[in-house]
């Protein structure tokens, strides 16, 4: 399936991350560079962010807002992780890697990912990044590095 055939052949997220984790695997990247939606699409593999984009643009694009949220643990040492949140039918919902979760909360995702990270939740900081947010990163590299956490 080709960019322009992907960009609508599902409208539910749950589908959308079905398709994605079906055609796009995790691949850490040895320099961390933040890839658009179509590139990670057409490569067929990408890093969390990258995945995370990915799956937003194409929720983006059938009507779905979400958030990339990234995920760091306190000593700075260790690599952080990016999921992606949204809403839809008044679920919450997240995908890590392609998959696809309904949570309770926001706060069911932090935990989920302070277990990836082996870190305690409460010592986790978080960026949140809109569509919007996204848009003025691609092509630049974020502050730190996110790739860690395989499916």
């Amino acid at each position: 399936m080709d960019w322009s055939e992907a960009q609508h052949a599902y409208a539910a997220p749950r589908e959308i991350c079905r398709l994605v984790q079906k055609n796009v695997r995790y691949e850490t990247e040895k320099t961390d560079q933040w890839s658009p939606a179509m590139l990670t699409w057409e490569r067929g593999r990408g890093d969390c962010e990258d995945i995370a984009v990915l799956i937003q643009e194409l929720c983006r694009l059938n009507g779905i807002s979400t958030k990339v949220h990234l995920y760091f643990p306190p000593s700075g040492k260790r690599e952080g992780h990016a999921v992606l949140v949204g809403e839809c039918g008044g679920k919450t919902w997240f995908s890590s890697n392609g998959s696809y979760e309904e949570v309770k909360s926001e706060q069911e995702v932090r935990r989920r990912v302070a277990r990836l990270l082996s870190s305690r939740e409460n010592q986790l900081w978080v960026m949140k990044l809109s569509e919007q947010d996204v848009v003025k990163l691609l092509g630049t590299a974020p502050a730190g590095s996110v790739a860690v956490a395989a499916r």
